[in-house]
């Protein structure tokens, strides 16, 4: 078993550095990791990796469009 100090690969904003940063909103995050999930043919364990790609994918386009 992992223990708790280990940190995950791939780390996210603290909260300081997420006040600061574009809100998506949580419908488009989920509909895009939703996406994602379908298009890898619904097989289950991928849902944070998913979530954490979507928020990406989506900040980059929201960011783009500004």
């Amino acid at each position: 078993m992992a223990s708790s100090s280990t940190r995950p690969s791939k780390t996210r904003p603290t909260k300081r550095a997420a006040a600061t940063e574009l809100q998506i909103p949580f419908d488009e995050i989920a509909k895009r990791a939703y996406e994602k999930f379908v298009t890898r043919g619904a097989i289950d364990g991928f849902h944070e990796q998913d979530w954490f790609d979507a928020e990406d994918e989506l900040r980059a386009e929201y960011r783009d469009r500004q």
